[in-house]
């Protein structure tokens, strides 16, 4: 089977490992990257063999069919919609957009054109986490009463001095940056896109580098499980995330990769480990299922759908810390 063309939007530290990606994948050849700015994008494209293309360039190239798009946040809708207007499939990097209402545009957008929009929340592709969904959704655990997230993601300094729009006013900061891949993970589990009501206490220790680095979250979902939220990039060191849930027959304390305690009835065993990381392992995943919906005619494991429900959840607790 013939592998899809792929461009890419981007040179940054995203974009760079959906380049590296491309060498552990058939699925996709790059045939071009256009960079938001000139300075890492020539050295990128030297390492790989790759042209250098503007984004007009690359959207009106017929050789792609497949667009992702790993660049600042506030350019993520125009740049989607534009990519729609041009009729390819798209990779979008979360957040989808940093409005409900472009967000649902960018959805309608894809959707009136036939063409493939995939969110890439890693953590849906991690065989731990897809096991334990099944389960969930099909009754074996009992039903779900409290999922738990405790996101320690330290970001240096360093982090937010090399590219300028991190931390920058209106790029978002732990939530939409960081801790979304995990409250995308926990609506997905719940089987909910709905808050109920939501009580949050969000600060910024550190204001010269990010407008909000420190977020304590309880909300209720709809179907009545309890999400309690712990984020941060301020607090060293950084660690895995912790992730806990309850159900009606037992709990779980488990990282990203691994299930730490496991109290279920002896006869339910723990779920199967495996993750596929976030480097370009996690990338290559994501190419590989993007370019298998669209050959299937089916959808990718987080769609527009995914991104505008974890988008609007950050949002509501963004709105319910400001009160």
């Amino acid at each position: 089977m013939m592998p899809l063309g792929l461009g890419l939007i981007g040179a940054g530290m995203a974009g760079a490992r959906y380049a590296e990606a491309v060498g552990l994948t058939d699925a996709v050849n790059l045939r071009g990257m256009a960079p938001t700015s000139s300075g890492r994008a020539q050295k990128l494209a030297e390492e790989i063999d790759c042209r250098v293309m503007t984004v007009d360039a690359l959207l009106s190239d017929p050789s792609i069919d497949l667009v992702c798009v790993a660049t600042p946040n506030a350019t993520h809708a125009p740049l989607a919609m534009a990519t729609a207007d041009a009729g390819k499939h798209c990779i979008l990097e979360k957040p989808i957009a940093l409005d409900r209402q472009e967000a649902l545009g960018i959805i309608n957008a894809f959707r009136a054109r036939g063409l493939t929009l995939a969110i890439p929340y890693l953590r849906r592709h991690d065989r731990l986490w897809r096991d334990l969904h099944k389960r969930l959704s099909e009754g074996h655990l009992g039903k779900l009463n409290w999922i738990d997230l405790e996101v320690r993601a330290y970001r240096p300094p360093a982090y937010f001095t090399d590219a300028s729009w991190r931390g920058a006013e209106g790029q978002g900061g732990v939530l939409l940056n960081q801790a979304i891949h995990f409250v995308d993970l926990a609506l997905w589990l719940a089987g909910t896109d709905q808050l109920v009501r939501t009580v949050a206490t969000i600060q910024s220790l550190r204001p010269a580098f990010e407008p909000e680095d420190h977020a304590i979250v309880y909300t209720q979902l709809a179907g009545g499980c309890r999400l309690s939220l712990r984020a941060d990039t301020c607090l060293a060191p950084n660690r895995e995330t912790v992730i806990r849930l309850a159900t009606e027959r037992g709990a779980m304390e488990a990282t990203e990769s691994a299930v730490i305690h496991w109290q279920f009835p002896p006869d339910i065993l723990p779920p199967v480990v495996g993750t596929v990381g976030w480097g370009a392992e996690g990338m290559a995943a994501i190419l590989n299922d993007t370019a298998e919906a669209i050959r299937e005619g089916r959808m990718p494991k987080a769609d527009g759908t995914a991104g505008l429900a974890s988008l609007n959840a950050v949002l509501t607790m963004l709105e319910a810390g400001a009160r």
